[in-house]
């Protein structure tokens, strides 16, 4: 498998599930990292798979024994891919920057989903990505040949409909299994012959949530003050009266950006059947409710010093959603509740603190007071000694 580093100068370990080799990183002088690996019995010394001159982060092999590592760059904000040659040189597969969901490779397919190694097969190996675009997400899988670092493309989901690779079912790539689902219509099992295409439907089709046969669910994007745009999902109940505004619920969690750009990029929910796994806000639409869920609430930042403007951002933010919500009839200004979960119940306490927004907000398993969380919290790396000022704000 492939792990993660667990910090600068300090080693890492993966096994080689072929030959049971054991790998770690170790530091070199004057900067960068080399990793190694001791051969069964373990007797001898180790063996270098490869160095480099910036940090190694994730690092495995796949099961045919190909070595891979990522490495994070301009302070954590880039990350590079890099393919291990036989002659032990890292070359470059695939770099970007870490926030950028639209351009994002995609995740290596592995044995036994997510617990075993990375599939490798005539040397190639398979990339999920979840395809995200200001259009919407168009799931594909591609597969990439570990010597050319060429990319070809073998499944692409139809347009407005949400189909994902969920396993593969031989060691020749030639056969695998997705999921298909759209807003309307529930995740259903396919097996896909990735030579030509072709979808066999497995099992029966079934629908898990017929109570919300007839809810209204859309993607709605509007602009905060400081010209960010920001989008959200929308759900309104069934036979509501247009005419009439709606006591609403705004489900919140932030996020933070470098970069603008980034901030504005759409998620991957559009076209995906209602996501239910527990307790939902979904639930409030058959009360009567209308719910914005996940609206993007970025907070943009460079360095240590990003988290400054958490709370302004975090204002702007809400002021701009709820005026698209009141603007277009749909909610009364007096008659709007925010909630979340974790850091989104940290933020639900700080806009009712800092703002007059809302009518009430429900907060769930947040951490409130931050100089409890004295060595940092989220994206925050400062602590409480270093940014006291800030800490007590929050």
């Amino acid at each position: 498998g492939i792990t993660p580093t667990q910090g600068p100068g300090l080693p890492s370990f993966v096994w080689q599930h072929d030959s049971q080799a054991l790998g770690w990183t170790e530091p070199l002088d004057g900067g960068g990292e080399r990793w190694v690996a001791l051969d069964p019995p373990y007797g001898a010394a180790p063996r270098e798979v490869t160095r480099s001159a910036g940090g190694i982060g994730r690092f495995g092999w796949t099961e045919r024994g190909t070595a891979l590592f990522t490495q994070l760059a301009e302070r954590g904000t880039k990350i590079r891919y890099f393919v291990v040659a036989p002659d032990r040189s890292a070359n470059l597969a695939w770099e970007g920057a870490v926030k950028d969901v639209h351009d994002d490779p995609g995740r290596a397919v592995r044995r036994d989903g997510n617990r075993g190694p990375i599939v490798e097969s005539d040397r190639r190996i398979l990339l999920m990505s979840d395809g995200l675009s200001d259009d919407g997400p168009r799931p594909h899988v591609d597969a990439l040949d570990l010597d050319t670092l060429e990319i070809e493309r073998l499944l692409t989901a139809r347009e407005g409909v949400y189909e994902r690779m969920v396993a593969l079912v031989d060691a020749k790539m030639s056969t695998i299994l997705t999921v298909r689902e759209s807003e309307t219509e529930p995740p259903r099992l396919f097996s896909v012959q990735t030579a030509t295409g072709e979808h066999t439907p497995l099992g029966a089709l079934s629908n898990p949530f017929p109570e919300l046969d007839g809810v209204e669910r859309r993607n709605v994007s509007f602009e905060r003050k400081d010209g960010v745009r920001l989008n959200g999902m929308l759900y309104l109940p069934r036979d509501r009266d247009p005419a009439k505004p709606l006591p609403t619920l705004v489900w919140i969690y932030p996020a933070e950006f470098t970069d603008e750009e980034y901030a504005e990029q759409m998620d991957a929910r559009r076209f995906r059947f209602h996501q239910i796994k527990e307790a939902s806000p979904i639930a409030a639409v058959l009360d009567g409710y209308a719910l914005l869920l996940n609206p993007t609430v970025p907070i943009i930042g460079e360095g240590e010093t990003a988290n400054d403007t958490y709370v302004p951002q975090l204002v702007s933010s809400m002021e701009a959603a709820i005026d698209y919500l009141v603007e277009n009839g749909i909610s009364d200004r007096g008659r709007i509740a925010v909630a979340g979960r974790s850091y989104g119940a940290f933020s639900t306490a700080n806009l009712l603190v800092h703002s007059n927004l809302f009518r009430t907000g429900i907060a769930i398993s947040g951490a409130y007071n931050r100089t409890l969380t004295p060595f940092g919290f989220q994206h925050e790396k400062r602590s409480f000694w270093e940014a006291t000022d800030f800490y007590t704000r929050m």
